[in-house]
């Protein structure tokens, strides 16, 4: 071998020995003799050639090559063929990664499960950038979302929204044809195409639009769900109110304008029921209906059977919950202290062991319900008489021997009269 030869050797040599992995893998070209363990880490890499070039397909010298895979990544740069070596580990599925000065790739490479050495081959293109202005028929839109998609490719370039003027500004993207897509809650969704090239300015106008929503507030407790009126409904965007509407009595329906392409958050509110909040998207349709089931705030009531109980006997209590049906196993108190739990028809009767006034109230899942007053009286006490015995009295008391409208002092005066009345005519 002459001496030209032995130089191109070892040039060859050197090139395919710069890309040693990062990750702490040995090349070949640093194994010591007779070092079994770095020769078989060795055996277990496999040599990835990438070839890059720019779009007309003249390879690009001097480019950034970065091939990264699970564990670890290489690093290296093009010769002036456009041609770099890099060593993976086998079975790798690395990623290949291009910069240049002059060039750009919106994309790493990816490479399927590497188990022999292959060529890879990156096309990177010139560089440019867009600025795209966002307005509408006031003017400057801020806050209008933008992205960026290269024809052909379906994958997002770059995104981001408008600033204060209704710009927005995108990095560094490869030259060639997009589209750029603009959308802003409340306005219409606006797709225009554009070549970027160097920079590229391009002006979308947008238009505002609104969508009637229809609302539907019932409680699905009944068999046949009953519609709820004089609900407030408040819609809300990133917290702030944008819409109220309350339901008729008729039929639990309301109705609002709201702007498309928006996430709300709907707030049903009713004395009666408890609150809820619901999410409601809002897309280019002409209408949107949505319908919220709510249900009666809960609570217990206590029913007595009767207001004054002579002591020694016992008050029928009955509890009852929010939609007045009765409540098995609910704690009945008597002025505080437990004296039992609801039967399976939600009764219980309460002994009332001595004169005065008694609060009863009851308990059940952390709920409370108010207090109900329950007086014991002697038997002796005439207050002892309930209402249906005072009835009675009454009923008693107007008794005219079956005479209508006569008591029986009321005869007993007649009778004096008719007898003063034949003494004269004697």
């Amino acid at each position: 071998m002459d001496t030209r030869t032995l130089v191109a050797a070892l040039l060859v040599a050197s090139a395919v020995g710069a890309a040693t992995p990062l990750a702490g893998i040995a090349s070949a070209t640093a194994a010591p003799a007779g070092d079994v363990s770095t020769t078989a880490a060795t055996a277990d890499l496999v040599t990835i050639e990438v070839a890059v070039s720019d779009d007309d397909g003249n390879p690009v010298g001097g480019a950034r090559v970065n091939v990264t895979y699970d564990g670890g990544e290489n690093q290296t740069t093009t010769f002036s063929n456009g041609r770099a070596f890099v060593d993976v580990p086998r079975n790798a599925s690395p990623k290949v990664h291009v910069t240049h000065d002059e060039y750009v790739r919106n994309f790493a490479v990816r490479v399927g499960e590497v188990d022999e050495s292959e060529t890879v081959d990156v096309t990177v293109y010139a560089r440019a950038n867009a600025l795209i202005d966002v307005s509408d028929d006031s003017g400057a839109v801020e806050g209008a979302a933008v992205t960026l998609t290269k024809d052909g490719d379906r994958r997002t370039v770059d995104s981001g929204r408008t600033d204060a003027n209704g710009t927005f500004e995108s990095d560094t993207i490869e030259a060639g044809e997009y589209a750029v897509t603009v959308v802003r809650e409340g306005y219409l969704e606006r797709t225009v195409e554009f070549q970027a090239d160097g920079t590229a300015l391009r002006s979308v106008t947008v238009e505002r639009a609104r969508a009637n929503a229809d609302f539907l507030v019932q409680d699905p407790f009944f068999d046949d769900p009953r519609p709820i009126g004089d609900a407030r409904i408040s819609v809300r965007n990133d917290g702030k109110e944008v819409a109220t509407a309350r339901t008729d009595s008729r039929n639990g329906e309301a109705a609002a304008r709201l702007g498309v392409n928006t996430n709300y958050t709907v707030v049903v509110d009713h004395p009666d029921y408890e609150t809820i909040e619901r999410d409601l998207s809002v897309d280019e349709q002409d209408a949107v209906a949505a319908t919220y089931n709510v249900t009666r705030t809960p609570s217990l009531t206590v029913v007595p059977g009767q207001e004054r109980v002579v002591v020694g006997e016992a008050v029928r209590v009955e509890v009852t919950d929010e939609y007045n049906q009765t409540v098995e196993g609910a704690t009945v108190l008597r002025d505080g202290e437990s004296v039992g739990e609801t039967d399976a028809d939600g009764v219980l009767n309460v002994p009332i062991a001595e004169a005065g006034e008694f609060e009863i109230t009851a308990e059940t899942d952390g709920l409370s319900s108010d207090s109900v007053t329950v007086r014991g009286v002697d038997e002796a006490d005439g207050d002892a008489t309930t209402a249906a015995s005072n009835d009675t009295e009454t009923e008693e008391e107007s008794d005219g021997g079956g005479l209508p409208g006569f008591t029986a002092g009321a005869a007993v005066a007649a009778l004096a009269g008719a007898l003063v009345a034949l003494r004269r005519r004697s």
